[in-house]
């Protein structure tokens, strides 16, 4: 399988505004799709803290398009030895003893209040 068989970048257009290191944020050319993907594919799209605050930032402004009727969440791949993975989980080596950590900089930046104020939709087939 191919890269191109699961993305064509010819479909998508790049969401402006946005400078993402852990994913990727598209928007569909011909309908009111999104598609946020993972893009950490060397440790198998592992999550660390900068990456949840990237995609709560993707879901949040995504959700304010009112004719975004779906959101595609996925992962970007392959690793450089071959391998696909939507998301591996919490990447290991960033956790500390009481749970993860930001680095370097990022450290102490999370908000969580941001958090407490996002809401979950149940969207109905």
């Amino acid at each position: 399988m191919t890269r191109k068989e699961i993305f064509n970048p010819e479909l998508w257009d790049a969401v402006p505004g946005f400078d993402f290191e852990d994913i990727t944020y598209h928007r569909a050319k011909d309908q009111g799709t999104v598609r946020i993907a993972i893009n950490r594919p060397d440790c198998l799209n592992a999550f660390r803290p900068k990456t949840v605050d990237e995609l709560f930032t993707a879901l949040d402004h995504a959700r304010q398009w009112s004719d975004v009727g779906c959101v595609l969440l996925t992962g970007n791949g392959p690793s450089e030895k071959g391998q696909w993975s939507f998301s591996s989980g919490g990447d290991q080596r960033i956790r500390g003893k009481d749970g993860y950590k930001y680095e370097g900089e990022e450290a102490g930046k999370a908000d969580v209040a941001a958090w407490d104020a996002c809401t979950f939709l149940k969207c109905n087939a």
